[in-house]
């Protein structure tokens, strides 16, 4: 999820990382290694993942999923660093970019915050307040008011609903959604798209 604001006839673009590798961090010790010039990246970003445990079905053209019933299907909150990269920077057109972005990243899963019944209240991640540091320096900060709908909740729903509703296709149990960025950095020396 993610391009909140960027295109004024859909508040959120969605789509699945067609080129990305998803590096887990969990639970091993190991610090994961990604080459960001492999993924020609241009910045970093610190986001929320969450992964459902059950499925959300398709919908019929009117109905809509609440966010209630999308947090029902949530299993848990883990933390999660996008790099975003890009192959072209030579085209004018927005989405050129976005596929092409979609083409090229890694994704970085780390610890879990917790499970949806230790989180509770899933309006409380919007006010989380997200850092993200180079060694010891911060570089940049935000929270999940960021994210697409102003939550990770929203912006999750707004997933739901074009995927199940629109399009007709369910998303999975252990579907793995990054809602969209908290906090970003963008990396010195590299072109900006």
């Amino acid at each position: 999820m993610g391009w909140k604001g960027a295109f004024p006839e859909r508040p959120v673009l969605c789509g699945p990382l067609l080129g990305s590798t998803l590096i887990d961090s969990r639970g091993d010790g190991q610090t994961p290694s990604v080459s960001l010039s492999k993924y020609r990246t241009f910045c970093a970003e610190a986001e929320f993942c969450v992964v459902l445990r059950h499925t959300l079905q398709p919908l019929r053209n009117d109905q809509s999923y609440t966010k209630e019933q999308v947090w029902e299907a949530v299993d848990r909150v883990e933390l999660c660093i996008e790099f975003c990269g890009a192959r072209q920077f030579e085209s004018t057109e927005k989405l050129h970019y976005v596929s092409d972005a979609l083409c090229s990243a890694a994704v970085v899963r780390g610890p879990c915050i917790g499970t949806k019944e230790d989180i509770g209240d899933p309006s409380s991640l919007a006010q989380h307040k997200v850092e993200l540091f180079c060694n010891d320096h911060k570089v940049s900060e935000g929270n999940g008011k960021n994210n697409p709908g102003d939550s990770p909740l929203s912006s999750l729903t707004i997933l739901a609903n074009e995927v199940c509703g629109e399009r007709g296709i369910p998303l999975e149990a252990g579907s793995v959604v990054i809602c969209g960025h908290c906090c970003q950095a963008q990396l010195e020396g590299q072109p900006s798209p």
